[in-house]
């Protein structure tokens, strides 16, 4: 489902997206597989899918441990 609609509301990844995951407390490495993927088909096509963390939350913790990047909020 998150790849689904990764591609969607990016419009399959032509157009800009941010993604709030401030409230994601399950961030599975299947979930991290899926967004650098869909960070590097945005990137390929000119577009950027920016990631919004709250610092200390474990989306937080689990991007920095992954060095995906990430911008706080």
């Amino acid at each position: 489902m998150l790849r689904e609609n990764l591609a969607k509301y990016s419009d399959d990844y032509q157009e800009n997206l941010t993604v709030d995951l401030a409230r994601v407390d399950f961030l599975p490495s299947l979930g991290i597989g899926v967004l650098a993927v869909a960070m590097r088909d945005a990137e390929t096509n000119g577009a950027v899918i920016d990631l919004v963390v709250e610092p200390g939350t474990l989306a937080h913790q689990v991007l920095n441990v992954c060095g995906l990047p990430y911008r706080e909020r």
